[in-house]
């Protein structure tokens, strides 16, 4: 079987549906940020990454937007029914945008036959990821104080942080404390 050109975790083409889904999910009301999906130097690069029109879309259509994005953040939980749960929204949720497959040298395209080319983008996104076998590379970052998504693109799939520099190292600071003060229980 030949590869499909540009397939892979690192492709150009999934690395971009990558960058956009992740994108899209830190939108959400996360540790100690607010939707910012609304806020427009905001939603408008997202917006502008799915082929969306900034200040032309339809604001039904932002809010089915919210709605998949929050479904697209539950996807990435390890909890296998939570997950189950949130593809069933995610499938749902994408029922609105009705594509047609135009088919490339480079693999399936999908565009929009009807509906709202913003959520056909999503679809597209969603697809290149999941078709390259990467949806597990999109993760939350395990610091509580900051639950970024993100995509690693480790060959080992073993990223945790974000940020090494940031969320990895705080983690590890407190760790090493942790183990020079262990704390007595009563």
């Amino acid at each position: 079987m030949t590869p499909k050109l540009g397939s892979g975790y690192n492709s150009p083409r999934t690395l971009e549906a990558a960058a956009g889904l992740v994108a899209l999910v830190n939108t959400r009301p996360h540790a100690q940020v607010g939707d910012s999906l609304a806020q427009p130097e905001v939603g408008e690069d997202v917006i502008r990454r799915f082929g969306g029109e900034p200040g032309r879309t339809d604001p039904a259509v932002l809010r089915q937007v919210a709605e998949l994005r929050d479904a697209l953040a539950r996807a990435l939980s390890n909890d296998a029914s939570e997950s189950e749960r949130a593809w069933s929204d995610v499938s749902r949720l994408l029922r609105s945008a009705t594509v047609r497959r135009v088919f490339t040298p480079a693999g399936v395209v999908l565009e929009p036959a009807e509906g709202d080319l913003l959520m056909s983008g999503i679809a597209q996104a969603v697809q290149d990821v999941v078709e390259a076998d990467s949806w597990s590379r999109l993760r939350v970052c395990s610091s509580d104080l900051c639950e970024l998504a993100f995509y690693d693109s480790t060959r080992s799939r073993t990223q945790k942080w974000d940020s090494y520099e940031t969320c990895g190292n705080r983690a590890n600071v407190a760790a090493h404390r942790a183990r020079l003060h262990p704390r007595v229980e009563e």
